[in-house]
């Protein structure tokens, strides 16, 4: 029998940099796209939505979009947001798939610990997978979070082959 945390993708990291600035950075487009997906849309506050867009320059068939509505919307401490996409391509999601991602920010001494969690997996085989694909991709992009925070190098193009400056 599975358990709930097994279809859970749990990510915790330290950032050196305020909850305001945290959530600034990822709520605003302009900034999503200096750490995160290739072309963002968001409408930041409850009940708005957001459209982020994943290209590759070199190989398209790696383009994918996630968009979703934000659920909840409490400044500089907890966003949560569905997690949905097309159901065909390279990186589907399977059809009417519904995830939920939460963040939340916690002040600390040494900066912010920010913890993100992202259910709503169905148990399948494929989702085990995809699961497991987002585990190392939230990874990533926290990590790069924090680089484009502390004004290291951003690493999309480097490691995932992704494009970066669209606007």
């Amino acid at each position: 029998m599975s358990t709930a945390a097994e279809h859970e993708v749990v990510v915790e990291r330290m950032i050196k940099a305020s909850p305001q600035r945290i959530f600034r950075a990822l709520t605003d487009a302009g900034e999503l796209e200096k750490w995160f997906f290739s072309e963002c849309r968001t409408d930041p506050r409850a009940g708005g939505d957001y459209r982020f867009k994943w290209r590759s320059p070199d190989e398209p068939d790696r383009d994918h979009d996630r968009f979703g509505s934000y659920l909840e919307f409490i400044p500089d401490e907890r966003l949560v947001f569905e997690w949905l996409g097309e159901p065909t391509g390279r990186f589907a999601l399977p059809k009417g798939m519904r995830s939920i991602v939460t963040i939340t920010l916690a002040k600390r001494a040494e900066g912010t610990l920010l913890r993100l969690v992202h259910t709503g997996w169905p148990d399948t085989q494929q989702s085990a997978a995809l699961r497991d694909s987002h585990a190392s991709g939230w990874t990533f992009y926290m990590g790069n979070l924090d680089r484009f925070l502390n004004g290291a190098e951003d690493l999309r193009a480097a490691h995932h082959a992704q494009q970066i400056g669209s606007r």
